[in-house]
């Protein structure tokens, strides 16, 4: 006996029908992965939105991709169907798929039946942040050899992306220079690249030792910061000689003991290791009261094509003088033999020799030439008396002078009690660092 259907059963039958049916016609699937179009990279947090080509204009539904980069719509209707991507945090600019920027560019995706459609949709950075890479530096010549300081030489590198490993071009690339590769500092400004993302800068170590060398890109923001591994160079003085130095171009008869304040000219040849005249160099004036503590002189040296050097000095100031030369960056190289000046530093009046009196008062005075520039107006007087093969102390102490035009005026009022030749002298003492202490020659007076 068959069992006959109620209407309840009937209606239900009819709604799974209808449920099934409804499924069948809505089962079409759209998935996807987003990407960086520049590193490839996926994308996550990218809002994409789907849309009827029917009706453009009414969104139908949205997702956000996931960590993968991943998105996927489904239950949708056989169709076309417009797909946009924005990325609420703007590190992409927005587009429709297939890579469009504007509507009407874009390309429908149609789907139908059951099948599942995926789609792989690149996004472009707002920014893009190369990737870079520098090559490590070479240098020519390289590091085994010895250049002198103040010769050039040229370190290069190229800059290329890490990805794709092509040049890279319009980075903001500097040379950095360092003696201990820990404080670095720019030796040159925004280098140009050559086709190929080659930079290359010259160099001039300035100074005797090993010189390490590396490229950094400055541009934050269209970079990663980056540097380069290091390259070095040793350099060393250039081995000089100086043929002596001389007076020349005077008709002082005994250069010992030349007029005050008068015009002389010193020279002096330089040469190479190989006996090449330098005319190039950078070499000084350099002045002395004692042979040993020199001081730079305002006086230049200007060589001649044979590496002569000429020097106006005058006398009345300083008592030794020689040339000085120098690398590029002031470090000291060598030096001449030193010529020789007795300047009258200073004079004496007052008693005159012959005609003082022990128990009367003598007057010792004088004038000294300080250097220029100090402002010291004290004065150091030593007075000694003769004894038996040796001088003794009999006074010193400090004496205020008086300054007129470059001298200092000084005089000291003394009572000897003994007979015998006694002599003086007197010193300007340094103010600062900067100014060497100037002493005169001793000077001979006699009390009978």
């Amino acid at each position: 006996m068959r069992a006959r259907l109620t209407s309840a059963a009937v209606a239900a039958i009819a709604c799974a029908v209808t449920l099934a049916l409804t499924t069948t016609a809505f089962a079409a699937t759209i998935s996807g992965t987003v990407r960086d179009s520049y590193r490839l990279a996926t994308v996550s947090g990218v809002a994409v939105s789907i849309l009827s080509a029917d009706d453009p204009a009414s969104q139908l539904t949205s997702a956000t991709t996931d960590a993968n980069g991943a998105f996927r719509f489904s239950g949708l209707a056989d169709g076309s169907y417009y797909l946009y991507f924005a990325d609420a945090a703007d590190r992409y600019w927005p587009a429709w798929y297939e890579e469009e920027s504007e509507f009407w560019e874009a390309d429908p995706v149609t789907v139908s039946g059951s099948a599942e459609t995926t789609l792989d949709m690149q996004l472009d950075p707002e920014h893009v942040k190369y990737v870079s890479h520098l090559d490590t530096p070479t240098a020519e010549p390289d590091a085994t050899t010895t250049l002198y300081v103040g010769e050039q030489a040229t370190i290069d590198t190229t800059c290329t992306d890490a990805l794709w490993g092509g040049g890279l071009f319009g980075m903001h690339v500097t040379l950095q220079s360092s003696k201990d590769q820990v404080t670095w500092s720019d030796v040159s400004s925004a280098l140009d690249p050559d086709w190929d993302g080659t930079y290359s800068a010259p160099v001039v170590p300035g100074r005797s030792g090993t010189w390490y060398y590396r490229f950094a890109i400055k541009d934050a923001i269209d970079s990663e910061a980056t540097e380069s591994a290091v390259a070095c160079l040793t350099a060393v003085l250039r081995p000089t000689h100086w043929e002596g130095a001389t007076f020349k171009g005077t008709s002082v008869s005994d250069l010992s003991v030349p007029a005050a304040w008068q015009t002389l000219v010193i020279a002096a040849r330089l040469t190479d290791e190989s006996g090449q005249p330098i005319s190039f160099a950078s070499a000084r004036v350099q002045c002395s009261v004692d042979g040993v503590t020199w001081a730079n002189s305002g006086y230049p040296a200007s060589p001649d094509l044979n590496g002569l050097y000429y020097a106006s000095v005058m006398s009345g100031q300083w008592t030794f003088y020689r040339f000085a030369y120098f690398a590029s960056d002031g470090e000291f190289s060598s030096a001449s033999q030193p010529v020789v000046m007795r300047s009258p530093w200073a004079t004496h009046w007052g008693s005159p020799p012959g005609k003082s009196r022990p128990h009367k008062q003598v007057v010792f005075a004088g004038m000294v030439f300080p250097p220029v520039g100090s402002p010291s107006k004290l004065v150091w007087v030593e007075i000694q008396r003769a004894g038996v093969n040796r001088w003794d102390k009999e006074w010193a102490g400090w004496a205020r002078g008086s300054t007129e035009y470059d001298a200092v005026h000084w005089s000291v009022v003394r009572t000897l009690t003994t007979k015998g030749k006694y002599r003086f002298r007197a010193t300007v003492k340094r103010r600062d660092a900067y100014h060497f202490p100037v002493t005169s020659h001793w000077f001979t007076t006699v009390v009978k």
